[in-house]
């Protein structure tokens, strides 16, 4: 069972951006030009590669590695399927990692700038294209867009990042979706933009809605659609929420589903996991107001397939969770033919489709490795991680294709 954990997708995070002129990689040399802390970026390159297949089932632990986190600095470490393996973002810059070995491919430092908080923050993180693209913000330094598998710098000055700039106002997000197939997206109650990741150059443009449809519920993607929610008012005060699914690659509408909601007072959300997208919406009426409630409210939609939008039944929100699925703390990964589950210390791996097990797999932890803690699959590996005061632990494990 795939984890579902709410998260909005709606961000109104102010990106605070100095535009830099893009830097020059020297063809010949690793280093384009400085060590961390002088005016330029460390920047190592790699060459090359072909990423391993996402494990089908989990192997032995493979390797550990133990980073340093910034010091002084409280953005947050990112981990991303990304390229040969992943990368590890945080305030002081990128390193990307071999998933089979755990090995560093490369890495860029970011040069000591400031925000209004006197230091540089991590703000975004984005695997896209497939994960053959990473896009990262910085405050203080602004947006750079790489590519995965080389480090090279793709590009520092772009038509989407002059759109984040020029639409300040505008709550905007890099989409909500499981590793490697997030988009460059920026969306309002008007438009829906896809940029290319690895230009910054704009791809198309829709309008999803118009006024007065001012509830928006946010974007997440798959490989197949861009899915997005819209809530529109209507005369007699009900709200018609909209789901769309759009082609990634032309913004044609790929389907289409409405739910009435007798009131404003609602929640809409996406998520997504691998190739499947969860739509949800419910709402709150007051005691004795008399209104009906939908038959399924509150009322999901998994959907793996967009044209499932229009034709899937809505699935009645689960009373009871699964207990192996949403205990507190526990980390749940679906693999092609097992699923993972994560808690302090321990894996546990059950055997699909006849759910067998569980086999227990102890993870060594160090007594302080506290939450966040992670699953993630990438190519080559199932990654474990945790977060103590000083450090990033991420433990490696092998896994069967």
């Amino acid at each position: 069972m795939v984890e579902r954990t709410r998260r909005s997708v709606v961000a109104s995070r102010r990106w605070t951006t100095i535009l830099l002129s893009a830097v020059c990689v020297a063809v010949t040399g690793a280093f384009v030009s400085g060590d961390r802390g002088e005016a330029g970026p460390d920047h190592t390159l790699a060459g090359s590669a072909v990423a391993a297949p996402v494990p089908r089932r989990l192997d032995a632990q493979a390797y550990r590695l133990s980073l340093p986190n910034p010091a002084g600095v409280d953005s947050g470490v990112e981990i991303r399927s990304a390229g040969a393996g992943f990368v590890v973002v945080d305030a002081t810059g990128l390193r990307a990692f071999d998933g089979v070995t755990g090995r560093e491919r490369w890495h860029y430092s970011v040069p000591r700038t400031t925000d209004h908080h006197g230091t540089t923050r991590l703000m975004e993180v984005a695997s896209t294209e497939g994960g053959r693209v990473v896009v990262v913000g910085w405050s203080g330094l602004g947006l750079r867009s790489f590519d995965a598998f080389t480090g090279e710098l793709l590009w520092a000055d772009s038509e989407f990042l002059r759109a984040v700039i020029g639409q300040e106002t505008i709550p905007r997000d890099v989409s909500n979706a499981s590793a490697g197939n997030e988009m460059l997206v920026l969306a309002d109650a008007e438009h829906l933009t896809r940029y290319d990741a690895r230009t910054g150059r704009r791809m198309w443009t829709v309008e999803p809605g118009a006024e007065p449809c001012t509830f928006r519920g946010g974007v997440a993607t798959t490989p197949e659609a861009i899915y997005y929610s819209i809530g529109c008012r209507e005369s007699s005060g009900a709200v018609t929420v909209t789901f769309r699914a759009f082609d990634p690659a032309t913004g044609a509408v790929l389907s289409n589903r409405e739910i009435v909601v007798p009131t404003n007072q609602f929640d809409i959300d996406l998520t997504a996991a691998a190739d499947t997208v969860e739509l949800w919406c419910r709402y709150r009426v007051p005691a004795g107001a008399g209104v009906p409630v939908l038959p399924d409210d509150p009322a999901r939609l998994l959907v793996a397939d967009p044209a499932q939008l229009a034709t899937v039944a809505f699935a009645p929100w689960p009373a009871e969770p699964d207990p192996r699925s949403d205990r507190r703390y526990v980390k749940v990964l679906p693999l092609a033919t097992q699923r993972v589950e994560l808690e302090y210390g321990w894996l546990r791996v059950w055997n699909l489709p006849d759910d067998s097990g569980p086999a227990v797999v102890p993870v060594d932890m160090p007594g302080d490795c506290g939450r966040p803690l992670r699953l993630t699959a990438v190519p080559g590996a199932v990654l474990v991680s945790c977060r103590t005061e000083e450090t990033t632990e991420i433990y490696g494990f092998g896994g069967s294709a």
